[in-house]
């Protein structure tokens, strides 16, 4: 025990907050995707993609 947790629960919050995180990251990277094709575009070419500023 510690902090008065069992094992089996310290997993179990392990576990969850292991789910939690990578549906965040997906999150992140679903509203982020134009910036990183944008980003990744001009790292291997010359030209400048632009992206939309929100006003």
């Amino acid at each position: 025990m510690y902090m008065g947790l069992t094992k089996a629960t310290w997993i179990w919050i392990h576990s969850k907050a292991g789910i939690l995180m990578t549906i965040l990251v997906i999150i992140h990277f679903i509203l982020h995707w134009k910036w990183i094709v944008c980003t990744t575009k001009n790292f291997f070419r010359k030209e400048q993609c632009e992206l939309e500023k929100a006003d």
